[in-house]
């Protein structure tokens, strides 16, 4: 009788128990992903890394070297200790195609040309309150922009950025 009542208490538990641990029905959380597909047509203001009210921070780029920069927006919302998840665009076709979402404190065209003259882009990651980065280097193969690298590094007090390596130190 006891395993009765207890097996109709824990069927009765579980439930209320999960939605406990998740914050209940009403509670929503943003979007930490991209809401659709690199290539894909979308309105550059809703798609992409976004929260579910928006405030947009507009850093647009001239990405491929043909004097009109791309769309670049960020969700202010979503920024965390100046790092934010930069939603890119470019006008092809009719249309604004997403070309990725990167992450980071700072967006900066490097030189160089990747697949249909979009340049590569560096990225930094502020890590915390000190002076440590995350340097990202991202690279635009099959229509969107991809992680091809990354460093630790830190700020040296002249403003100097010191990055590991992987090369062997020479004694």
């Amino acid at each position: 009788m006891r395993f009765g009542i207890y097996r109709g208490l824990h069927g009765a538990l579980v439930p209320l128990v999960a939605l406990g641990a998740c914050g209940g029905p009403a509670k929503r959380r943003p979007t930490v992903a991209a809401n659709l597909a690199i290539g894909s047509c979308a309105n550059p203001k809703t798609a992409g890394v976004l929260s579910d009210d928006p405030s947009l921070k507009p850093a647009h780029r001239d990405l491929n070297g043909d004097g009109h920069k791309e769309r670049v927006f960020a969700d202010r919302r979503l920024c965390n200790a100046g790092n934010c998840s930069w939603n890119l665009f470019t006008d092809n076709d009719g249309c604004s195609r997403y070309i990725g979402t990167i992450a980071g404190s700072t967006l900066e065209v490097v030189a160089g040309q990747g697949e249909a003259g979009f340049s590569p882009l560096r990225v930094w990651w502020r890590m915390g309150k000190g002076s440590r980065f995350l340097v990202q280097n991202y690279r635009y193969v099959h229509g969107g922009y991809h992680l091809e690298d990354v460093l630790l590094c830190r700020q040296d007090g002249d403003d100097r950025l010191l990055c590991a390596s992987e090369e062997p130190h020479e004694r």
